[in-house]
């Protein structure tokens, strides 16, 4: 699939950006998925755990984990403000897209930065996940700024785009169901899902665990929705994929008709002088029969 993203014809500002937010989605999935079969397990099995001995390699693995977190939001933030900007066209869609990798990767680095410091100075242990103090909400607020941000570009765009479909000749069901499949589609991208779940609790409650893993399972599916939404299902994308199989399977049939062909070229000359020599020897054994007799 990166292999086909990675075409020209993709390579347009819309497609980097959603390549971009694909590969911040991947990360943290794969930092949340270490995370929870080694350290959560850990805590679990032992009392004298990493957790609670604040280990080095636990606090490090925390701060990645908070910086992925932060990347999704920021190039959550980068999706809905590139559309916004698109619709009002204040730009067009070749400008540079370097202010959006520094604020998506760049910006999130910054704040993990100055979270470390803090939490170093004021909140050293439990691994630098959770401390319940004030020092949390360097990587909280963030989230939840982008989330309101994000929130408030998605009821312009939608408005905009009712307006834009009550001025065409669409009767009002058929502009309610525009606007509706629009909203759904837009949601996990903007990922305004996360406003049910801006922030990690602390895992020693019920309520904690059960908050907790609502927002890992709604994190999952929000790479799987956007994946299948703005990659598997774009018409672009399904394009190239289906000129692609139709080349590899055009290659493959050409292959094995020139193998076949190739066989019977070679086979039959084989055959015959096969025959002629089984005839010839056969005929040799009768005459040295008749000389015998």
């Amino acid at each position: 699939m990166f292999k086909h993203l990675n075409e020209k014809k993709l390579q347009v500002n819309r497609i980097r950006i959603h390549k971009h937010f694909f590969i911040s989605l991947l990360l943290h999935s794969i930092v949340q998925i270490i995370w929870d079969l080694e350290y959560l397990k850990d805590v679990l099995n032992n009392q004298n755990s990493y957790m609670s001995r604040n280990h080095h390699g636990c606090i490090l693995f925390a701060l990645l984990l908070h910086y992925t977190r932060l990347t999704n939001y920021f190039w959550m933030f980068n999706e809905s403000f590139y559309l916004f900007m698109l619709l009002f066209a204040v730009f067009k869609d070749q400008s540079s897209l370097k202010m959006y990798f520094i604020f998506g990767w760049g910006v999130p680095f910054i704040i993990c930065s100055i979270y470390a410091i803090l939490s170093a100075i004021y909140a050293d242990h439990g691994c630098w996940l959770t401390s319940g103090k004030w020092v949390d909400q360097i990587i909280i607020l963030p989230n939840v700024i982008i989330l309101f941000l994000n929130l408030l570009f998605l009821i312009v765009i939608i408005r905009l785009l009712y307006k834009a479909l009550k001025s065409s000749k669409r009767n009002e069901i058929d502009q309610y169901k525009k606007s509706f499949k629009a909203t759904i589609i837009l949601v996990p991208l903007f990922g305004l899902h996360y406003l049910f779940s801006p922030v990690l609790l602390c895992e020693s409650t019920f309520t904690g665990r059960a908050y907790n893993l609502f927002n890992k399972i709604t994190e999952n599916l929000q790479g799987f929705f956007v994946s299948l939404l703005f990659c598997f299902f774009n018409n672009e994308v399904k394009q190239l994929l289906k000129k692609s199989v139709k080349s590899r399977l055009k290659t493959i049939s050409l292959r094995d008709l020139t193998i076949t062909f190739t066989r019977n070229e070679y086979s039959l000359p084989s055959t015959e002088s096969n025959i002629d020599f089984t005839s010839r020897n056969n005929s040799i054994q009768k005459e040295s029969l008749l000389m015998k007799n």
